[in-house]
């Protein structure tokens, strides 16, 4: 990576602009389910409020679990903002955790988990191919 600049936006929450291009990180490690859910509320917020598309890195660690509550409120959330999201990684995950998210990714082929933060940050910044639609007179 050439450049790295961060800034932070809110409680654990930072733009990071990498290669030119901006993520926005959220750090759930260590949180209970209501400070995992305002930071993701927070975020949705933040998002809807830029109205620009998105890249997203969430940290989690051993004691950071996705309970119901905290799934349901990300769902919302991405449900409000799903059209601005370009791409979301998620590094931290235990097995088990990684196979609850590949459940609730089934149709979802943006959303990626990796092992190390090297990882997700090159995911992140990979350009997409660009597709053009087929023309058929």
């Amino acid at each position: 990576m050439n450049s790295i600049e961060n800034k932070f936006i809110a409680n654990r929450i930072q733009r990071v602009v990498a290669n030119g291009k901006e993520i926005l990180v959220t750090d759930y490690s260590n949180n209970k389910e209501a400070d995992m859910i305002k930071k993701i509320v927070g975020l949705g917020e933040f998002i809807k409020k830029e109205n620009k598309p998105v890249l997203l890195l969430f940290i989690f660690n051993e004691k950071s679990y996705a309970t119901p509550g905290f799934i349901k409120k990300a769902t919302q959330v991405y449900m409000e903002t799903n059209h601005l999201i370009i791409k979301r990684a998620l590094i931290g995950l235990n097995l088990a955790k990684k196979m609850i998210l590949k459940g609730h990714n089934i149709k979802e082929t943006t959303t990626r988990s990796f092992d190390t933060m090297e990882e997700a940050l090159a995911y992140l910044l990979e350009e997409q191919p660009v597709v053009v639609p087929k023309i058929i007179l």
